[in-house]
C-alpha cells in the first residue's frame, strides 16, 4: 500500500504534463489498473465466503 501511496503522490505532481501526454496518460492508466486489482485482492472481497 505505500507504494501505491507514493505513486500517486508523485503523479498528483506532475499530473497536468501527464495528462497532455497520451502515452504518459495511458501508462498512469495501466498502473492504477493494476494497482485497483491489488487494493480488490488484499481486501478480500473477491474470496468466496464459506459458512
Amino acid at each position: 500500500m505505500v507504494n501505491i501511496q507514493v505513486q500517486i503522490a508523485r503523479w498528483k505532481l506532475t499530473f497536468d504534463s501527464i495528462w497532455t501526454d497520451d502515452t504518459k496518460r495511458k501508462q498512469m492508466s495501466e498502473q492504477c489498473n493494476i494497482f485497483s486489482g491489488r487494493v480488490l485482492d488484499m481486501s478480500g472481497l473477491l474470496s468466496e465466503s464459506r459458512t
